[in-house]
């Protein structure tokens, strides 16, 4: 027994201060390690496959296992795609079944060529579920990349001494670090960090930003539902194209929340988990919590051509099913002292009824402090107050008055502001549901699951839409003709 712990003492300080990089091609047979410091889980392999005994492993504090279970992203998992590619070229080249068009001489160049030959849906046999695609879900488009054309270049022996004034500059500038001369077609190292680092001190965006695990054409394009024909599906692609590219970004937290959104929360949210790693689709998705829906109410959620009210389903997904409080609503007067906490507390789901709004964030702010008369005569606010702030707001637009906030203003109990971003809007018009999905990064995104079927088109950035110019869609249906629809429901959340 001491003698176990004197070689785990004298382990730990061998060991002290070693990175899991410093540690790689090492066995210790006592191998110390600190996983609650590694940033990934390449970090957890590193460090915990230089021990040479299980026994042996000693783990001095907790670790997170998110980062060891929530699976790789999206651009570890498109990097074994493209690794099974080259394994798939080598295999056709060491059997001399490698067609002659295969001829590039750098990796990039090789996959595009064997991409172009095979289709962006081919997947060989052998690879595993978890980073498998396929024609429903290909792999992304193969960008050609050609490195810079470089040529040597000789300095003028002609004005020197406006050549030595140059270079005198260029060391008291703090925008340069030594002083060279740029080939040609190249860039400059230094002005282009410097660049980057203004635009993000300059920037809103927080400085650690969350990963998609995209399962897309690209890391940044979503991807759309299906329509189905046999059933009009249009209200749930609509709905759960966007809630999936809500989801998506940060897997984890998320899933949490769509479980307080009851049972259909829940089944979308281990659909995506599934999406993900190429085990299923959202169509079976969206399938399997329609199924849910029917089951337990017929009437509102029917099967075939009756279609389904999108402001039926936002309703019962995101209010019927729980009675979790999300915060309090209190009448008060500050001349009377007067004050009754009462119940119908703030809810995710709101109906915008009045169209003397300028915005929905007007009708926000004035829904959350609503002006009222006091029995003593004096003015009265109704406050109504979230204890946590909301992670997801919907509103139903029952006018076309109201303009389409691109963000909206929450004040919780602790008398902070939270600023939830516009989302997702889903229009309504010739029978038919369509939507746009926002994105993080503010692009605009358009998807019609009978018209555009699985992809999304995008339609700019968000700063080239004015808030009125967002009430309504115009765009062609499967006829070709163009017809215009107007916003009946738009969500909010946070990043």
């Amino acid at each position: 027994m001491l003698l176990s712990l004197y070689l785990v003492l004298k382990c730990l300080c061998c060991n002290f201060a070693m990175t899991d990089y410093a540690s790689q091609g090492k066995t210790h047979p006592f191998n110390v390690v600190d996983l609650n410091s590694c940033c990934n889980h390449l970090s957890y392999y590193t460090a915990l496959s230089r021990s040479a005994t299980c026994e042996g492993t000693v783990i001095v504090q907790g670790f997170d296992p998110s980062k060891i279970t929530c699976g790789a992203s999206g651009y570890l998992r498109q990097e074994f795609r493209e690794l099974e590619l080259l394994d798939d070229i080598t295999n056709l080249r060491y059997n001399g079944q490698l067609p002659e068009s295969i001829n590039g001489q750098l990796r990039n160049s090789v996959l595009c060529q064997y991409q172009q030959l095979k289709g962006k849906g081919y997947c060989p046999q052998h690879v595993m579920g978890p980073i498998r695609w396929s024609e429903i879900y290909p792999m992304q488009t193969f960008q050609v990349i050609t490195d810079s054309s470089w040529t040597l270049t000789t300095k003028s022996t002609t004005d020197k001494a406006t050549e030595e004034v140059n270079i005198q500059s260029q060391k008291k500038s703090k925008n340069v670090t030594g002083c060279f001369v740029p080939a040609q077609g190249s860039k400059t190292i230094a002005s282009t960090l410097k660049r980057k680092a203004e635009e993000g001190l300059n920037s809103d965006e927080p400085k650690s930003k969350k990963i998609r695990a995209s399962f897309g054409p690209t890391p940044e394009t979503p991807v759309g539902i299906l329509w189905d024909s046999v059933n009009y599906s249009c209200s749930y692609d609509s709905l759960f194209t966007i809630l999936c590219e809500i989801w998506i970004y940060n897997p984890k937290s998320w899933t949490k929340s769509f479980y307080s959104f009851g049972n259909q929360g829940k089944i979308l949210s281990e659909g995506y988990k599934k999406v993900i790693r190429g085990l299923e689709t959202l169509e079976n998705v969206r399938n399997d919590v329609r199924a849910s829906l029917k089951q337990e109410n017929s009437d509102l959620f029917p099967s075939g051509q009756t279609g389904t009210d999108i402001r039926d389903l936002i309703s019962y997904i995101f209010t019927s099913h729980h009675n979790i409080s999300l915060g309090y609503r209190r009448v008060s007067c500050n001349t009377c002292d007067f004050f009754q906490d009462l119940d119908n507390p703030p809810e995710r789901v709101m109906s915008i009824l009045d169209g003397t709004y300028k915005s929905i964030n007007e009708w926000l702010q004035q829904w959350l402090m609503e002006p009222s008369i006091c029995d003593c005569g004096s003015p009265m606010a109704t406050s109504r107050m979230y204890d946590q702030p909301p992670s997801l707001l919907v509103f139903s637009l029952n006018t076309s008055r109201v303009s389409i906030s691109k963000t909206i203003r929450i004040k919780g109990s602790n008398g902070k502001f939270t600023v939830l971003p516009l989302r997702g809007i889903i229009y309504s018009g010739g029978f038919h549901f369509t939507s746009y999905i926002i994105t993080p990064g503010k692009e605009v995104w358009y998807h019609d699951g009978m018209v555009t079927k699985r992809r999304c088109i995008k339609k700019g950035h968000l700063t080239d839409f004015t808030e009125d110019s967002l009430k309504t869609s115009v765009e062609k249906n499967s006829s070709g003709e163009s017809v215009e629809r107007h916003a009946v429901v738009v969500l909010y959340s946070k990043k």
